[in-house]
């Protein structure tokens, strides 16, 4: 039993970051389930490969964790994923890459029923941040970086 063995983690998209963040949540004992689409997550079929065939960057990051298969066509799979965030105490979205292979939820829908929800956005995209909500962003020099560069 690990210190964070009280907590219920939803983990969604396939943004390495995400998926570390999982990672270290699932090492302190969170039970952590992992939404992938019917192929599987992209991660699953990135090198390098075990000796066995496996993607080991994909057994690194996800190790720990539980697996559920969520097809977006399937007219259910919005209603599970609901119910799965509903039900968790942090959800942790790295849909910034294959965002479309997830099934819809809507979030601002999911708050007043799970008003304690943490909502962990972990991705490799950056995301610009509103003038009026740089204070608040320890990285402010390189988001000036970042936008002198683009």
């Amino acid at each position: 039993m690990g210190a964070l063995s009280h907590l219920q983690i939803v983990e969604i998209g396939s943004a390495a970051a995400a998926s570390y963040c999982a990672r270290l949540f699932a090492d302190f004992g969170a039970s952590v389930q992992k939404i992938e689409p019917p192929q599987g997550d992209p991660l699953r079929h990135t090198a390098p490969y075990t000796p066995k065939g496996q993607s080991a960057w994909f057994a690194f990051l996800n190790f720990n964790k539980s697996s559920v298969t969520l097809d977006p066509n399937d007219e259910s799979a919005s209603l599970r994923l609901t119910e799965l965030i509903g039900d968790c105490d942090i959800l942790i979205d790295g849909r910034d890459i294959d965002a479309a292979d997830r099934p819809a939820f809507d979030l601002a829908a999911l708050k007043p029923s799970n008003p304690g929800l943490i909502h962990i956005e972990a991705s490799a995209a950056f995301h610009a941040v509103p003038r009026d909500r740089q204070a608040f962003c320890e990285s402010q020099p390189a988001t000036d970086a970042r936008r002198a560069q683009s």
